[in-house]
């Protein structure tokens, strides 16, 4: 690098930072700009693992006594302990919880002037709620079978409740599934309802409901009485309860174990609601199902267009026109592709197929509404221009000596591609597909037209045939996380499980190419032992 003549100003001034940096001033902006660069990188990771990793750690619980100066009234309430609200001075944000003010506001923006007084007592309990809301309380006691017992039976009482209700599902998955099954059958067969065999598998049905429904009285029966801030006692049934914990009382190694079994329970559960809380399991498997069925489809179309494209096209305008085109198809808008997908994949497709093989199923469709399918055809779309390119530049950077030496020896044209020039140019073939993942992972405007959804009740996988349910609607992380921004859940102190969630999609961005990665390390640690040899 030959450096520039320095100016006459510049000549004048002295120190040894002139003497030095001026010479190398484009090594030293390139610096500079890598260190903003790692530095903004490394800010937002910290940003997003900080907030995320809030989520699991247990927040205390306070009884706070509060002034609301426009009803002219003194509020009791228990809440998370008050945080600072950065956007007013001197203000607090004060989350109640939602069970008792979930038709009302939950939380509270007050003055510190407010504020009476805030104590945090250790029996106060956080009761998590099968329906994902949650309720902060004072446990008073535990009622069984209309018998009182003490709140330190709370734990025994909840295992005899999920007893029974193991014992109803039991009912309802295996007896009562096969009667229904058999029901069904005879309808199918025509067998008259007034038939012996008809009447027994009804007289059995029966019983089992008759079973289903002592069960649910017995279980009614189970209740925690608990006293709210203002001191009324309520109850609530323990059917309804998941997990009651007793926050404020919690030492380090418990919170610590609290940690990490809410991040286990946020990952395998499949009980999303409201963007606020439960397990994102079913988006983890939509999300890398996708994107394997993406590779599998973009994989062998890219590398193969890229292929004629270099090695087999001629040099002429056609082609040329075509390489521009696939250079600008890389920068069209994904919600472009979204809307493209929808009209020919879903629409026009699908519903093709469906007049074709499902037509007993119509009006409702099969292929002919999104599903996993057509979203990872989408995908493939947006991202095979990327293949593509990747593919060809590693294509043109086999040296010709390489091909030349093949044909020498004897090789056919595709015999040198597939035993030199592939190999060769391997590590770009990977680059392509690596670079595909990153962006087809983290899509969202395309998804949401062609696919995935807010909550999907069934995995696209399960034990039904055909195993695999291309037609299915998935989750998403991309779309979890949209949907907890769309509703304005990052504005608020509480709402970290969308940060939760951004930074596994992250990971399983990273775990997906780390995988690439690897292979395409194998593939040229190979390829320079061939050479080697």
């Amino acid at each position: 690098m030959v450096p520039l003549s320095r100016p006459a100003w510049l000549t004048k001034m002295s120190g040894r930072f002139v003497n030095i940096v001026w010479p190398n001033w484009q090594l030293f902006f390139a610096g500079l700009s890598l260190i903003f660069t790692l530095l903004a990188l490394v800010t937002l990771l910290l940003l997003i693992s900080s907030k995320g990793l809030s989520y699991f750690w247990p927040k205390p619980i306070s009884q706070i006594t509060f002034d609301v100066p426009t009803g002219n009234k003194t509020v009791y309430a228990y809440a998370y302990t008050p945080i600072e609200h950065g956007d007013i001075e001197e203000s607090l944000w004060l989350q109640l919880d939602d069970y008792h003010h979930n038709k009302q506001s939950a939380q509270y923006y007050l003055q510190k002037t407010q504020v009476i007084s805030e104590e945090q007592p250790t029996e106060l309990v956080r009761v998590t709620l099968r329906d994902s809301r949650f309720l902060l309380a004072k446990p008073v006691f535990v009622e069984a079978l209309g018998k009182r017992l003490d709140i330190s039976e709370l734990a025994i009482q909840r295992k005899i409740v999920s007893r029974l209700q193991e014992q109803k599902r039991d009912i309802q998955l295996g007896s009562l599934a096969s009667i229904h099954s058999t029901l069904y059958d005879y309808d199918q067969r025509g067998v008259a309802k007034d038939s012996r065999a008809y009447r027994i598998q009804v007289e059995s049905y029966n019983e089992l409901m008759n079973d289903i429904a002592t069960i649910d009285e017995i279980v009614s029966q189970y209740q925690l009485h608990y006293q709210t801030a203002d001191g009324v006692v309520k109850k609530i049934s323990l059917q309804d309860i998941k997990k009651v914990s007793r926050v404020n009382a919690l030492s380090i190694g418990t919170k610590i174990a609290h940690f990490f079994d809410g991040i286990v329970q946020f990952l395998t559960e499949d009980d999303v609601h409201d963007n606020r809380s439960g397990g994102v399991y079913p988006a983890i498997f939509g999300t890398v199902l996708m994107v394997l069925l993406m590779t599998v489809i973009v994989a062998p179309l890219g590398i193969i267009a890229a292929i004629y494209l270099t090695e087999y096209a001629p040099n002429n305008a056609v082609v040329s026109v075509i390489r521009i085109a696939v250079n600008n198809l890389a920068g069209v808008p994904s919600v472009v592709y979204g809307v493209f997908g929808l009209g020919l994949f879903v629409y026009h497709l699908g519903g093709n197929i469906d007049a074709l093989f499902y037509a007993d199923k119509l009006p409702t469709p099969t292929f002919g509404t999104p599903g996993l399918l057509w979203a990872s055809l989408t995908m493939a779309l947006l991202t095979l221009p990327v293949v593509i390119v990747a593919t060809e530049e590693g294509l043109r950077r086999v040296p010709q000596n390489l091909r030349h030496a093949s044909y020498a020896l004897g090789a056919t044209k595709f015999e040198t591609l597939k035993k030199v020039i592939l190999p060769a140019a391997s590590s770009s073939l990977m680059t392509g597909i690596v670079l595909a993942i990153a962006r087809g992972a983290g899509e969202v405007a395309p998804m949401l037209l062609v696919g995935a959804v807010k909550y999907a009740p069934v995995l696209p996988i399960d034990s039904d045939f055909p195993f695999v349910h291309l037609e299915r609607q998935f989750m998403h992380l991309g779309v979890l996380i949209y949907d907890g921004a769309f509703h304005g859940q990052a504005a608020q102190p509480s709402a970290t499980f969308m940060f939760s969630a951004c930074l596994l999609l992250l990971i399983v961005v990273t775990l997906l190419n780390m995988v690439a990665i690897y292979i395409r390390a194998k593939l040229q640690s190979r390829y320079r032992a061939q050479v080697n040899a």
